[in-house]
């Protein structure tokens, strides 16, 4: 029987780093500036997760964690949007709280 995909450790690390207080106070900032939530937390998703964050599916799973997150924040998603530069993810939601 194949392992649920919350069981792989990069989603495990997604996880705890989103739902760590720098990982939240980062997603609130970015979205107090107009950014995608994700935008907060790409360098610290980067730095953790190395060349594993540039598959696709883990940037999807890293935007699902976020988002989740950012709704049990209270926060309600309005719109995707592209990151700014330098970020690994390309787009992600807004969130207004």
């Amino acid at each position: 029987m194949a392992n649920h995909p919350g069981d792989h450790p990069a989603v495990k690390k997604i996880e705890e780093i989103v739902s760590s207080p720098e990982g939240q106070a980062a997603m609130k900032s970015a979205s107090s500036r107009g950014q995608p939530a994700l935008a907060g937390v790409d360098h610290l998703l980067s730095e953790a997760l190395g060349k594993d964050y540039a598959h696709r599916e883990v940037r999807s799973w890293a935007g699902w964690h976020v988002a989740a997150r950012m709704r049990a924040l209270g926060y309600k998603s309005i719109c995707s949007r592209r990151t700014p530069p330098g970020c690994i993810a390309r787009s992600g939601l807004y969130f207004a709280g």
